[in-house]
């Protein structure tokens, strides 16, 4: 059996609506830094996007999609070329953190992430069956989506076997929570919030509702421990006033607060006290 090498992977998000932050992951694209070579798989039907965001057409889509795909396919040339040449790791490298980099059009890259595999086509096709296939549920369960990601960040990182979804209180006032630790008598919580809706007050709304909850379980003396939200949140301006809005009513029930992206500093929380 080959060894595991280190790869880095983004994953491609389609945001028709760049103002609201909301988005469908469309596609998986991965670097093996040992080889210098580029793998990506891409969304092929596009019926369930439309779907998602209550599009009239897919023309533009498969148009923008086109180009993606000439990027990506320029890019892996170009760097079968270099590996050819010799060239050194970070010219490579730089190469895949200039195709990944944040532009404000309706197609991004999440922020990276990083993995040991010793397949590199067989990771891609994990990603994407766990970022891509399973991606279009309502828009109401976007939660669900995040709550997702991290279960895939703790598995990568050897953390998903002390965090589990579990109810947090007792018969008659109960929360349940998708990531929970246990550490002796106090446990440690992480849970994601979607404020990218379009009705900011809507956003606003969720976020006092957690706190009312991690309030009263703490008057209870239910939870005795600390608590993690994790917030995904649209890049205008509102909906960034909404995340800071928010994160403060968080912080006045002593909860900490994160971006959903902030994935080193998740883990520094919940690697605490093991």
């Amino acid at each position: 059996m080959s060894s595991p090498f280190a790869c880095r992977y983004a994953i491609l998000q389609f945001l028709p609506y760049v103002e609201t932050g909301e988005f469908a992951n469309i596609g998986v694209v991965l670097f093996n830094h040992e080889q210098g070579s580029l793998h990506f798989q891409l969304l092929k039907n596009w019926k369930r996007v439309t779907d998602f965001f209550d599009l009239d057409t897919k023309a533009p889509l498969n148009a923008c999609l086109k180009l993606v795909t000439e990027d990506l396919e320029r890019v892996s040339r170009l760097l079968a070329t270099l590996r050819g040449q010799g060239k050194p790791e970070p010219m490579r490298s730089g190469l895949f953190d200039e195709l990944i980099r944040r532009r404000e059009t309706m197609f991004r890259f999440s922020p990276v992430r990083a993995l040991l595999t010793a397949d590199a086509n067989e990771a891609v096709k994990q990603l994407y069956a766990q970022y891509v296939e399973h991606r279009f549920a309502t828009k109401e369960n976007q939660e669900v989506l995040l709550e997702r990601e991290l279960k895939l960040l703790f598995q990568q990182n050897k953390l998903a076997e002390r965090y589990r979804s579990r109810a947090v209180g007792d018969a008659l006032f109960e929360y349940e929570f998708p990531f929970v630790a246990e550490q002796g008598q106090r446990i440690r919580i992480i849970k994601p919030l979607h404020l990218t809706h379009q009705k900011l007050t809507k956003a606003v709304d969720h976020g006092v509702q957690w706190a009312g909850r991690i309030r009263e379980l703490r008057r209870r003396a239910l939870l005795n421990g600390e608590v993690l939200f994790t917030l995904q949140t649209g890049a205008d301006l509102p909906h960034q006033q909404v995340a800071q809005e928010v994160t403060e009513i968080l912080q006045e029930v002593e909860a900490s607060v994160l971006p959903h992206h902030a994935s080193e500093r998740i883990l520094t929380f919940a690697r605490q006290g093991f």
